[in-house]
């Protein structure tokens, strides 16, 4: 049926994917049917207690980062040594 609408000029023809498309497809389109239960995952949620350690570094880090910006704003409004 499609060659005879492609033919009759009621269809045009399939163009074909760009090269960069082809190579970024993979072979096989597995998609996971419904009402499959996905894998586990590899890592586990945080407990309270790893939670709260992370929360403890970001905070360091950030502590660390306010350290460095603060130090770069006085360094820059500093005049330069040896410069009159």
């Amino acid at each position: 049926m499609r060659s005879i609408a492609v033919a009759t000029g009621l269809r045009a023809e399939t163009p074909q994917a760009a090269e960069f498309v082809t190579q970024s497809r993979p072979e096989n389109l597995d998609y996971m049917p419904i009402g499959v239960q996905p894998p586990e995952r590899a890592t586990r949620p945080r407990d309270a207690k790893g939670t709260e350690q992370l929360k403890q570094e970001l905070e360091a880090r950030r502590r660390a980062n306010e350290a460095a910006a603060a130090e770069a704003r006085s360094l820059s409004s500093a005049p330069a040594q040896g410069a009159q």
